[in-house]
């Protein structure tokens, strides 16, 4: 509100937002919309969710700004060609449901090992070092070769997953890092915006429930295979460009 009257435009980039049942959440959220010059949203849902509370006109839908940040690719391009990443995130454990939080890692230990029967290499990336690193740590010894990542310089990261095969992760940034590469992208899920984001991408059947252990392990299985990788590869390309120009044209509306 002092900003608003000091004449200070805010600007909010795009963002998953909602839901919000809770009524003191919804009331805040009213509170700084009635003070935002305008407001980002990354998905549809978000947008509805929004515009039952703040002005409708202050609203665009944009992809993650993220998407056109150029990652650093490795010094040797072919490292990671045969390697699967994998980005854990520990909001699996606290957002989720009993069932799903006591099948997340050793979900992804049978991943891990999908892997390896397919001749490939696994890497655990970790997209937040603080609040991920103990699960990387206990993924890192589920297999026979698999290397853990920890690097702070988020466009290295990119560069990384941009050069792996595959990626199997639940931290939202790092599927919009590998999916905008057209890196081929399994994803477990706590909030509506991975849904929206396969969706965005053509590709909602890659998200995994990883309480359906047999339905886990065909897509993995599918994932990793040469003869889908190829062509899934030249499905996300052309909707990563799409979605390039997007967030091109949001920082246009911002200037």
């Amino acid at each position: 509100r002092r900003w608003r009257r000091q004449g200070t435009k805010l600007i909010l980039l795009p963002q998953s937002f909602g839901d919000f049942t809770d009524l003191s959440d919804r009331a805040l959220m009213q509170r700084i919309g009635e003070n935002c010059t305008h407001i980002f949203v990354r998905d549809d849902q978000s947008h509805r969710g929004l515009s039952n509370i703040v002005d409708a006109d202050t609203l665009s839908a944009s992809p993650d700004f993220t998407v056109s940040l150029p990652g650093i690719a490795p010094l040797d391009p072919t490292r990671y060609r045969d390697t699967v990443a994998i980005v854990p995130n520990a909001k699996m454990l606290h957002r989720t449901d009993g069932s799903t939080r006591s099948r997340y890692l050793p979900c992804l230990a049978e991943c891990i090992s999908i892997i390896e029967s397919f001749g490939l290499r696994s890497a655990i990336v970790l997209h937040e070092l603080k609040m991920d690193r103990s699960l990387g740590d206990e993924l890192a010894a589920c297999g026979r070769s698999v290397e853990l990542i920890v690097e702070k310089d988020p466009q290295r990261i990119k560069g990384i997953l941009g050069a792996c095969h595959a990626t199997i992760g639940s931290r939202y940034h790092g599927l919009v890092s590998s999916l905008s590469q057209g890196v081929p992208s399994l994803a477990t899920s706590w909030s509506h915006k991975y849904q929206q984001l396969f969706a965005d991408y053509g590709c909602e059947e890659n998200l995994i429930d990883v309480r359906d252990a047999s339905t886990t392990k065909k897509a993995v299985e599918q994932l990793v295979s040469s003869d889908v990788n190829a062509p899934a590869r030249s499905r996300l390309l052309p909707a990563a460009e799409k979605h390039r120009k997007r967030a091109e044209a949001m920082w246009d509306k911002v200037a």
